[in-house]
C-alpha cells in the first residue's frame, strides 16, 4: 500500500550529496495542513532542488573533476526531467491530476532516479 505525498516529502537522488525537500506548486488542496503533492510537481529549482550532483553523465561535473585532476568534484544540482512522475496504479487525483505516492520515480536526464524516501506524512495511504 501507497502514502500520498505531501509538501516537504524528502527525496533521494543517487547522484545527489544529499537529500532533497518536496514542494508543492500544482494544486492547493492539503492533508493535515499540508499541500498534497501530484505527478506533476516536479520542477527543477521549484518543486525539486538537491544540493550537489557528482553524476557521470553530468557535463559539468564531468569538467570540474577533469580540472581538478581527477579528484571528484561535486557542482551545483542542475536537473533535468524529461517527464512527470511515473504515476503507480492508483486513480487518486486531486486538482485534476493524479496524487503523488511514495512508490513514485522520477528520471533526471543526469542519469539519477529520484525516490521518496519519507512522503511527509503518514494519514492517507492508497
Amino acid at each position: 500500500m501507497s502514502t500520498v505525498v505531501n509538501a516537504g516529502a524528502s527525496l533521494m537522488c543517487p547522484y545527489a550529496t544529499g537529500p532533497a525537500t518536496l514542494n508543492v506548486s500544482s494544486q492547493s488542496n492539503v492533508i493535515s495542513g499540508t499541500p498534497v503533492a501530484t505527478i506533476n510537481d516536479c520542477a527543477p529549482g521549484g518543486n525539486i532542488l538537491f544540493p550537489m550532483c557528482i553524476s557521470p553523465s553530468n557535463p559539468a561535473y564531468v569538467a570540474a573533476t577533469a580540472a581538478a585532476m581527477g579528484v571528484s568534484t561535486p557542482v551545483p544540482c542542475t536537473p533535468v526531467f524529461p517527464g512527470p512522475w511515473t504515476a503507480e496504479k492508483t486513480t487518486v487525483s486531486i486538482g485534476g491530476s493524479l496524487c503523488l505516492t511514495s512508490g513514485c520515480q522520477l528520471v533526471c536526464g543526469m542519469g539519477g532516479t529520484i525516490r521518496i524516501t519519507s512522503p511527509g506524512q503518514s494519514k492517507l495511504n492508497c
